[in-house]
């Protein structure tokens, strides 16, 4: 399987990625802004894992909902693959998709305690075996759950990369592409947390406030005039 992470990358000067992300950072450390999901609950790749798979077409105040009850039941792999997918679906019922992803979840949680002793994999070759694992979940359970490079893309980073100028594709395979040849690696563990909390807060789909924002400097988005 081709993996994005065993690709040949290019920096791109387009962007100067060490000052971007680092004013973001310092400017969100201020104030009661709001915090990604992951950024404020990552550590635990199981978690990271669950999570990312319940947020798939969900908003993320569900899906955090969602999470905490379905592992306050069944904590670990081995418990989740001997629950019924009729019990997951009664802790899960509010996300999008719920009755596949509630046989989905079983059939992961069978795969990781079968196949790898029930510890998440912490490749993407490997993490893209399990079912309803693509590229995004795989590099978000990659960057929070082990701490290692990679690229997990959502709409708020697809959304805040075309305003920069740094991506052209409008889907999130395209952005996830093209922002492996754009941004060096060493930004990589990076970039979702402070992107995504960027467009979460400040660089919205249809209200972006592009007046307060500390980038705007650098940001070619005619909106910001």
């Amino acid at each position: 399987m081709t993996t994005l992470l065993a690709t040949r990358h290019k920096s791109s000067h387009r962007i100067p990625w060490s000052r971007l992300l680092r004013l973001l950072e310092e400017f969100y450390r201020q104030g009661n802004w709001r915090v990604p999901v992951l950024r404020a609950r990552g550590a635990d790749p199981f978690l990271v894992l669950v999570s990312t798979i319940l947020s798939q077409r969900t908003r993320d105040e569900v899906t955090e909902r969602a999470t905490i009850r379905l592992l306050s039941v069944f904590p670990t792999p081995t418990l989740l693959s001997r629950a019924s997918p009729a019990r997951i679906r009664s802790l899960i019922g509010e996300v999008g998709l719920s009755d596949v992803k509630s046989k989905a979840l079983k059939e992961c949680a069978k795969s990781l305690v079968n196949r790898f002793g029930g510890v998440v994999p912490s490749t993407e070759a490997d993490l893209r075996t399990l079912p309803m694992v693509g590229p995004k979940t795989a590099h978000a359970v990659l960057v929070f759950g082990h701490e290692k490079e990679g690229l997990p893309i959502d709409s708020h980073i697809l959304r805040v990369t075309r305003r920069l100028g740094v991506v052209r594709g409008t889907t999130i395979p395209e952005a996830q592409r093209e922002l492996a040849l754009a941004v060096p690696r060493r930004y990589w563990k990076l970039l979702n947390p402070v992107l995504v909390q960027h467009g979460q807060n400040l660089c919205r789909y249809s209200t972006p406030e592009c007046g307060v924002c500390p980038i705007a400097p650098i940001c070619p988005y005619p909106g910001k005039s």
